[in-house]
Order: structure tokens, then C-alpha cells, then sequence
């Protein structure tokens, strides 16, 4: 008995984020919600706008739209780097932190719409973060329309990298 609660609390705690919410119900949600970026540009997730227009959906039309945050410790290293982003001068509600915590014991449920919005939620978020971090918030141009400095992100693949960051747990180096 006491080897059947242990086991039970270690799937609870070391299993993946969307536990009880069918697998193929939350890659159907997300092919449609991703497809709607691709086709309006526009989406709306829990009331939140979907920034990433490029590198969202390169990431999950690669992984065949399967949820990419399935490991709780890349959840919680994300969570934790935007409850402390205010240290760097950024807003943690500018990446979706309010909504990313309404939505997580939501995205828990069965419900595959939840789940889905949720891991868009957490993407969406990591993108913006990094993009904020890597080449800052603010347009310079929009500043000093005489301003010639260009910056690049390089040769960088952001896609396979954040994608490989969320799948190895190391999504604190990522943002580091």
C-alpha cells in the first residue's frame, strides 16, 4: 500500500504538466489555434494576443502540434524567471504571467481546449522573454528616426533551441 501512494505522488509530482487531458485532443486544439495564426496573424488566447507570429508556429508544426511543456520542471523554471523578470526592468504581465497562472489549474483538467491554451500561453511567453531579452523591448528607431545601428539574432534557431530548452528542463540557461 505504501509503495502504490508513493508511486501515485511521484506521478503526481514528476509526470507531465498535462496529465489527465488526452494527448491528441490538445495537438488537435493547438493545430487549430496555430493555423489561425498562420491564416489571420491575429489570435487570441485566454484573452491574450499571440506575439509570436513566426517562431510559434515553426515550433509545434515541427513537433507535429504535440504540447511542448510536458515537464514540469521547465513550467516551473519559466514561472519562476517571470515572477522575478521586474529584477531585468521588464513587466511579468507583458509575457502572460496573471493568465499563465489563471490557466494552470485549468490546463490540468481533461478539458483539451485549457491544456492547449495554456501551452500556447507558456510558448508565447518564453518568445517574447527571449526576444525582450536578446534584443530589447523597446524599437530605437521608433525613438530617433536617425538611429543606424541594425541588430541581428544571428544564425541562431530559436525554434530548435527553445524547443530543446523546454524538452531538457533547461529553460532557466535558455533565459540566462
Amino acid at each position: 500500500m505504501i509503495q502504490r501512494v508513493c508511486f501515485l505522488l511521484f506521478c503526481l509530482f514528476f509526470s507531465p504538466v498535462l496529465l489527465s487531458a488526452d494527448t491528441s485532443a490538445i495537438s488537435d486544439q493547438i493545430r487549430q489555434r496555430v493555423e489561425r495564426i498562420r491564416a489571420d496573424g491575429d489570435v487570441v488566447v485566454a484573452g491574450q494576443m499571440i506575439a509570436s507570429q513566426l517562431v510559434l508556429p515553426a515550433i509545434y508544426e515541427r513537433r507535429g502540434y504535440t504540447p511542448l511543456w510536458t515537464r514540469t520542471d521547465s513550467v516551473t523554471q519559466l514561472m519562476t524567471a517571470l515572477e522575478n523578470i521586474a529584477d531585468d526592468g521588464l513587466d511579468a504581465a507583458d509575457y502572460h504571467l496573471p493568465e499563465l497562472k489563471a490557466l494552470r489549474a485549468q490546463a490540468t483538467t481533461a478539458d483539451a481546449a485549457y491544456a492547449a491554451d495554456y501551452d500556447i500561453l507558456l510558448t508565447d511567453s518564453l518568445i517574447r522573454l527571449g526576444y525582450h531579452l536578446l534584443v530589447g523591448k523597446v524599437d530605437p528607431v521608433q525613438l530617433d528616426s536617425n538611429w543606424n545601428l541594425d541588430y541581428t539574432i544571428g544564425d541562431l534557431d530559436s525554434a530548435v533551441a527553445m524547443a530543446t530548452a523546454i524538452d531538457n528542463g533547461s529553460v532557466d540557461q535558455l533565459i540566462d
